[in-house]
């Protein structure tokens, strides 16, 4: 509950506006149903004693304008905790995806995509709906409860500890209920599971039961496994429906011990003491049944708290330096293995790069081309050497101006879902210029402008994905000091291969940059290019 409180109080500091009007509209709510049942009491005193049905019609008019103005406030109180949980669904969504953009790729890899995805969505809904409702809702039936209570005490205190002590005993018997119940519905899931199991296997071998005598075989395990299933259900049921109406027996005898013993004469046997302590208690249960289910509710959203949590404060692969133009790049005595591989992707690799080098990345595929630039890009951390930019360790500089300074060309890269133009100006930062942009389209022949990118990139040919990677060469390659090509002119047409590699000689010839290209489609060497060929993680020429 440690973790839950403290999401909880960061909303309320960083949006205390919004919290205190949700607070203050709650205990504007909590005054309405408190009002209901003093109302109908001091209006049946009234119309016992006037006995007039004019006065009656008026009293029941008041009642419903009473009403609407209770669900325009609960609609408004709703809205409110919209909006607070909307504050905090937004900053937690947008810092997971800080910290996952900071974090090492090993890390990321640690905890596995299918887990990242379901706590950045799934996870982070729970913490919504717990710092959004569940919590505000709880105060608020909390004070529906207490401002009840203390009505009642203030009309007859021996009653008032007749329904505290029911709505006590009742939400235990509820909890017992829910607990035991929950524990017979994993059984019946598994049987379930064990059954689905089943009819995947048998699926499977239906070329086998086709040419072997095993048709009994699978029969039988059938009829079995449903016969678990039914017997396990009938546990279920049994008990389900055991505790669901020993919840509904209770509230049924708790009414009529609270009707009788407002019946008796030392009550008064006042018509008006039991409509008042009917109503109010019934308005107390129902906020006790409704504390009870949130309680389990947030109790239950404990692990997404903490999976959000364990992910936003993953360690940062970079620092805060700021890197200028780069010079010089040394790998010294790197190793790096996968998480959860043995077999190392690198082995004490050791090579230097300078301004002006243009370098061919060649090996098979598995050799560490592509752990060697995952290095360089800062991507991956080494688990055993440095890598140097400039002198300094890569981890020392900032995100952002690395980024600025290695520009990445991945063959494989996901493309944004939105136009062509909104794509480029979004992946070329802060120096976008339009006609810029559309020299650079139209450099690359292509030739619709408004399309549309869908699904990453996938809607597109492969010749399109490239001529957009072109695109995004031509638009920052002037900014960046080093530059990555992975296999770019694969897909493109032989003119526009052409192209390309004239584009590739040019900006070699300038010799004010470092380039590193893997092209397995290009038989021949580009001038003034060395080669360095990796081969099971090792390195050859430097």
């Amino acid at each position: 509950m440690r973790l839950i409180m403290k999401y909880c109080k960061r909303t309320m500091k960083r949006y205390p506006g919004v919290f205190l009007r949700a607070m203050s509209l709650i205990l504007f709510i909590t005054l309405i149903n408190a009002f209901l049942p003093y109302g109908m009491r001091v209006f049946l005193e009234r119309v016992t004693a006037k006995a007039h049905y004019g006065y009656a019609a008026l009293g029941i008019l008041v009642f419903a304008v009473y009403l609407l103005l209770k669900t325009l406030a609960d609609i408004r109180w709703y809205r409110l905790l919209d909006e607070l949980g909307g504050c905090c669904i937004t900053d937690l969504s947008v810092e997971l995806e800080t910290a996952m953009a900071e974090a090492s790729l090993a890390r990321i890899d640690e905890e596995g995509q299918g887990k990242i995805k379901h706590i950045m969505y799934a996870d982070v809904l729970d913490v919504f709906r717990v710092v959004g409702h569940h919590i505000p809702t709880l105060l608020g039936s909390a004070a529906v409860i207490l401002a009840s209570l203390v009505l009642a005490a203030f009309y007859d205190a021996a009653l008032t500890l007749f329904i505290f002590a029911a709505l006590v005993l009742g939400m235990l018997i509820s909890v017992a209920g829910k607990k035991v119940i929950a524990a017979k519905a994993g059984n019946t899931n598994q049987k379930l599971k064990e059954h689905h199991i089943l009819c995947e296997q048998y699926v499977d071998s239906i070329p086998l039961v086709q040419t072997n005598p095993v048709l009994p075989y699978f029969t039988n395990k059938t009829k079995k496994s449903i016969a678990d299933f039914i017997a396990t259900s009938q546990k279920e049921d049994g008990v389900q429906v055991f505790w669901s109406e020993a919840v509904s027996n209770y509230n049924t005898l708790f009414q009529l011990a609270l009707s009788t013993l407002l019946a008796l004469p030392a009550a008064g046997g006042s018509i008006v003491n039991l409509v008042f302590f009917m109503t109010l208690s019934g308005i107390i249960m129902a906020e006790g049944q409704k504390t009870q289910l949130l309680i389990q509710q947030i109790v239950r959203a404990k692990v997404s708290f903490e999976n959000v949590d364990k992910l936003l404060h993953l360690k940062k692969r970079q620092g805060t330096e700021p890197l200028g133009e780069v010079s010089i790049i040394n790998f010294e005595h790197v190793d790096f293995s996968y998480p959860g591989n043995s077999t190392q992707a690198l082995q004490n690799v050791s090579c230097t790069l300078r301004k002006g080098d243009a370098v061919r990345l060649t090996g098979s595929n598995g050799s560490g081309k592509s752990t060697f630039i995952k290095l360089l890009t800062g991507m991956y951390s080494p688990q055993a050497g440095e890598v140097l930019v400039n002198g300094k360790p890569i981890c020392t500089y900032s995100r952002e101006t690395l980024n600025e300074q290695i520009l990445f060309l991945n063959q494989d890269e996901v493309l944004l879902n939105e136009s062509v133009m909104d794509y480029l100006e979004m992946i070329s930062g802060e120096a976008f210029h339009m006609k810029k942009a559309e020299g650079a389209l139209q450099w690359a022949a292509w030739d619709k402008e408004d399309t549309t990118i869908e699904n990453g990139g996938l809607s597109l040919s492969a010749g399109q994905r490239k001529k957009l990677l072109l695109s995004k060469l031509l638009l920052r390659y002037e900014r960046a000091s080093v530059i990555i090509l992975d296999e770019v002119e694969a897909g493109l047409d032989r003119s526009m291969v052409q192209k390309y590699m004239e584009l590739l000689e040019s900006m070699f010839a300038k010799r004010d940059k470092i380039f590193l290209m893997i092209a397995h489609s290009i038989d021949d060497d580009l001038p003034s290019m060395r080669t360095m060929h990796f081969e099971q993680g090792r390195i050859g020429e430097c």
